[in-house]
């Protein structure tokens, strides 16, 4: 770096020139750090961090229970209802958003369905509490 304590006529156009040369910083950055400074605004680092929804805040109570609605289908239709025919079944429904394999599988966990096996398939149910409301 270089000091500047030597030289009290230079001007700020040559401090910019200076520390864009020896930081490597743009001289537009540099002037508008000082333009914000003599603004009497608070430097702060730029926010460059998206804050994002996770997957479960996206979907809402209404999704919920239409998937919900959409497992209990397949019991009441005497079928055994596999995360593919769930999948297909909610993806082809208009009125609910398109989902992943994994996403969906994470979905139902979090709904509280469980797996049990059923001959040599593993079908989805829920807590018997659940069930019996």
């Amino acid at each position: 770096m270089f000091l500047l304590c030597g030289q009290p006529s230079i001007t700020v156009k040559e401090v910019v020139i200076l520390l864009s040369r020896d930081t490597s910083i743009g001289q537009n950055t540099i002037q508008r750090t000082i333009a914000d400074y003599k603004n009497a605004k608070p430097l702060q680092s730029p926010n460059k961090k998206k804050i994002r929804l996770t997957f479960n805040e996206k979907v809402d109570d209404f999704e919920r229970n239409a998937i919900r609605k959409k497992v209990h289908d397949f019991w009441f239709s005497r079928q055994v209802p596999t995360l593919d025919k769930i999948l297909i079944s909610v993806n082809s429904d208009p009125t609910l958003n398109t989902y992943k394999r994994t996403n969906l599988y994470h979905l139902l966990r979090e709904l509280n369905f469980t797996y049990c096996k059923r001959g040599r398939k593993s079908a989805l149910i829920e807590r018997d509490d659940i069930v019996l409301w």
